[in-house]
C-alpha cells in the first residue's frame, strides 16, 4: 500500500512526482496475491482513500498508467521531463532488456526465500491464487467505487 501524503508532500516541495494508476481489479488482485491476510473490503477501501487523498493534487503530479509505466516507461519519462523541465533518459524496454530484468527479480526472489507469489512479475503461482481473489473482489459492492475513481483519473 502506498501513502497519499508522499505525493502530497513531493507536490509542496515542488519535487516531480509520477502516480501510478492501475485498474482496480487488478492493482487490489495484485495486493491480495501477495498479502492474503488483508481483507477484499480494506484493500478496496485502500485503493479508494489513496485516489481519493490525491485528487486534489492531480494536476501538479504526472499521473501514468500501469500499461504505459510498465511496458512503455520511456514515454513516462518523457512526460515527466514536459512537465517539469528535467532531462531524464530512459531506453525502450527491448524483449532481451525485459527477460534481464525479470530473470534478476526470479533469481533475486530465490536468494532471498522467497515464496513464488512475492516475485514483482507474473507467475504461475500467482495466477492460481489470482483466480481465488477474483470472484469475491468483483462482486464486492465497494469496487464500482473504485472503477469510476480509476475512470476520473484516465480522464486527466
Amino acid at each position: 500500500m502506498h501513502a497519499p501524503l508522499q505525493v502530497i508532500k513531493a507536490v509542496n516541495y515542488g519535487i516531480p512526482c509520477v502516480v501510478l494508476i492501475r485498474n482496480p481489479i487488478d492493482a487490489i488482485a495484485s495486493v491480495l496475491v501477495v498479502d492474503r491476510t488483508l481483507s477484499t473490503r480494506f484493500s478496496i477501501q485502500s485503493y479508494i482513500n489513496f485516489y481519493e487523498k490525491i485528487w486534489p493534487v492531480r494536476d501538479d503530479v504526472t499521473i501514468s498508467d500501469f500499461k504505459d509505466t510498465t511496458q512503455r516507461p520511456q514515454y513516462v519519462v518523457e512526460r515527466i521531463n514536459q512537465r517539469y523541465g528535467t532531462s531524464f533518459h530512459m531506453e525502450p524496454i527491448t524483449p532481451e532488456t525485459r527477460d534481464t530484468i525479470f530473470n534478476q527479480l526470479q533469481e533475486t526472489q530465490k536468494q532471498l526465500k522467497q515464496p513464488e507469489h512475492l516475485v514483482a512479475i507474473p507467475t504461475v503461482a500467482k495466477a492460481r491464487i489470482k483466480q481465488d481473489v477474483l470472484q469475491e473482489l468483483k462482486e464486492h459492492p465497494l469496487l464500482p467505487t473504485a472503477n469510476s475513481l480509476y475512470r476520473r483519473f484516465l480522464e486527466i
